[in-house]
């Protein structure tokens, strides 16, 4: 049934950009600042979810390249909330796998320490791929994302990884401490202020994610390399 992720058929999710070939499940646009020292990957799962102005210009003040790419194929739509549990995950969590994939496949982005933010299920989505593929991503940054269904992989998960909880998710305060716990790499929770007005909670968001991303992404041996117009970087 077209549309429905129990039923999705696995195609590729690598980003459109130079060097990598067409894909089908995501639309993705790349953007390279000057002296761009690292490449964070934005997972998102259509464009409801798609706004994410406030985050890539302060990634782009901080020198750190952006890559979008949308986690829905043709004709699936976003999930509501509740239906989590019903979804092909398998499926879902290889499109990350393979988009991060693609970005490492670049000889032009090959170079970079990769990282991802996402939220809600996106974010869910990326914690599960670093946790199978822990050498694919330097660090993550996962807003609101669904603590029961990522739960089991926290453990294995061994990538630094800042945890933000928004307003609406204040409530389940300790069941992301809980998660916090289950994580065994450098990690954080953060609460974004639950009084403020969404403009001001998008800034937050943004400008904890470029804090996290500068910290693990750039590397005083990344900045060099890349100054020096070094290509190489692992497959």
């Amino acid at each position: 049934m077209a549309g429905d992720f129990r039923t999705a058929e696995r195609r590729e999710a690598t980003p459109q950009v130079a060097g990598s070939g067409p894909h089908e499940t995501s639309t993705s646009d790349l953007r390279v600042p000057p002296r761009a020292r690292g490449l964070v990957l934005i997972a998102v799962m259509g464009n409801r979810e798609g706004d994410q102005r406030a985050l890539r210009s302060v990634l782009d003040e901080k020198a750190l390249a952006t890559v979008r790419v949308d986690l829905l194929a043709p004709g699936e739509s976003r999930p509501s909330r509740g239906q989590e549990a019903y979804l092909d995950l398998e499926t879902l969590t290889e499109r990350v796998v393979k988009a991060a994939a693609g970005v490492h496949r670049n000889q032009d982005l090959r170079r970079f320490a990769l990282g991802v933010f996402a939220s809600r299920l996106a974010a869910g989505l990326a914690l599960i791929a670093a946790a199978r593929e822990p050498r694919a991503i330097t660090a993550i940054v996962a807003t609101d994302p669904p603590v029961d269904l990522v739960e089991s992989h926290l453990a294995d998960i061994h990538v630094p990884t800042l945890l933000l909880v928004s307003r609406e998710e204040c409530r389940l305060g300790e069941r992301n401490e809980r998660a916090l716990r289950l994580l065994r790499a450098e990690k954080t929770l953060e609460y974004v202020p639950p009084d403020s007005a969404p403009a001001d909670r998008r800034a937050r968001v943004a400008h904890l994610a470029a804090a996290w991303f500068v910290a693990h992404l750039a590397p005083a041996e990344h900045v060099w390399l890349e100054e020096v117009g070094w290509a190489g970087g692992s497959a």
